[in-house]
């Protein structure tokens, strides 16, 4: 196993080191993955922005200092009745 590992990655780091592999690697980055994550950054802010609501609203009617399991235990319902109602998308 040992033999094999070693030839991979001898394999990986001479691919890396090839100026066609390296430009590939940066357009696919540039027209594929950069794209999609930038999508995914501006969804998860707005379920951040509600998580956060939810967490302040939960603190609200109960302390997580003195009670941190019924807490934890009601923020976790809360968004479990959240997901509930939500449509999937």
């Amino acid at each position: 196993m040992p033999i094999l590992r070693s030839l991979l990655f001898t394999a990986v780091k001479r691919a890396a080191m090839d100026p066609r592999v390296r430009a590939e690697a940066i357009r696919v980055y540039r027209d594929r993955v950069h794209p999609h994550a930038l999508q995914a950054a501006r969804q998860g802010r707005g379920a951040a922005e509600q998580f956060r609501h939810e967490w302040r609203a939960t603190a609200a009617e109960i302390d997580p200092r003195r009670d941190p399991s019924r807490f934890a235990g009601r923020l976790v319902r809360r968004l479990r009745q959240q997901a509930k109602n939500e449509p999937e998308v």
